[in-house]
């Protein structure tokens, strides 16, 4: 009867709410669930355009601690009450959390994608 639990688990897609929860929670767990193509924006980095190029040009790099460096800050603030938390349910398989403060610049816009029945961070846009 466990190894019938166990691959109903497989076979069922993870459930949103408790791996938001988690998400937010466990640093480990958060790092296991970048996407290998996460697009990061930081307001505060600087873009680099191309001699004789215009913003479409701009290249964009950051390392992978600049993403945890972030997701620190952006757990920090989750928990402060000056800061609200919108889910906009995209599609089925894509999740936008905005946690933001009202009235104001500050905000952090997190994607998620279902890829192969686990969620995973696939977009994170910072403005400071």
């Amino acid at each position: 009867q466990q190894d019938k639990m166990h691959n109903n688990e497989d076979i069922q897609p993870e459930d949103f709410s408790q791996f938001i929860e988690r998400f937010h929670s466990d640093s480990l767990f958060q790092q296991q669930r970048l996407s290998e193509s996460l697009v990061l924006f930081d307001s505060k980095i600087e873009v680099q355009v191309p001699p004789g190029g215009d913003k479409y040009d701009a290249s964009y790099s950051w390392t992978q601690n600049d993403v945890i460096v972030n997701l620190l800050e952006v757990n920090k603030n989750k928990q402060n009450p000056e800061y609200h938390t919108e889910l906009m349910f995209i599609s089925d398989s894509v999740i936008c959390e905005n946690i933001f403060i009202p009235k104001s610049n500050r905000t952090y816009l997190l994607e998620f994608s279902r890829v192969e029945r686990k969620w995973l961070l696939t977009q994170l846009i910072v403005n400071h």
